[in-house]
């Protein structure tokens, strides 16, 4: 897997379930500035992973969106005025902070990061993919079992 929020996410789940992950993973040079801005359909899985507290610290409270449509045209709405069941709020996160708790919350999860990109070569007469023997030999042989995985 990559390094990023979902593959971290689900490195996260795949070892609470007493699976293995190894995660391959290479930091980003230049954080971005903008961040992300989170839904609240988001609010859950980070309740779930256990770090909506850690997120919240560094991050923006976001009650609500605003879609800029044209120039002068704006569509904002309050999350808690909409009919849903989830939370009525979210976030802005700082991409590098957010990405950097679940990579952390993976790891304490007991996933492995291997901080490396991973190779992956074609799968000869297929649409797939292979890791690479690069990949397979080292760290990676400890850590997954043999037949080398297929993405």
């Amino acid at each position: 897997m990559g390094g990023g929020p979902t593959a971290s996410t689900l490195a996260t789940l795949l070892a609470r379930a007493g699976k293995r992950a190894v995660i391959f993973h290479l930091a980003k040079r230049t954080p971005l500035v903008v961040g992300e801005s989170l839904v609240p359909a988001i609010i859950p899985m980070l309740r779930l992973l256990g770090v909506e507290e850690q997120v919240k610290s560094f991050s923006t409270f976001k009650p609500g969106a605003t879609i800029n449509v044209g120039p002068k045209v704006n569509f904002s709405f309050p999350f808690d005025q909409l009919k849903m069941t989830l939370p009525k709020y979210a976030y802005n996160v700082p991409r590098d902070k957010f990405d950097e708790a679940l990579l952390e919350n993976a790891k304490k999860a007991g996933a492995k990061v291997i901080e490396s990109a991973a190779n992956v070569e074609r799968v000869s007469g297929t649409d797939r993919v292979r890791l690479s023997d690069e990949n397979v030999q080292g760290s990676w042989r400890r850590t997954v079992r043999s037949p080398r995985p297929h993405c």
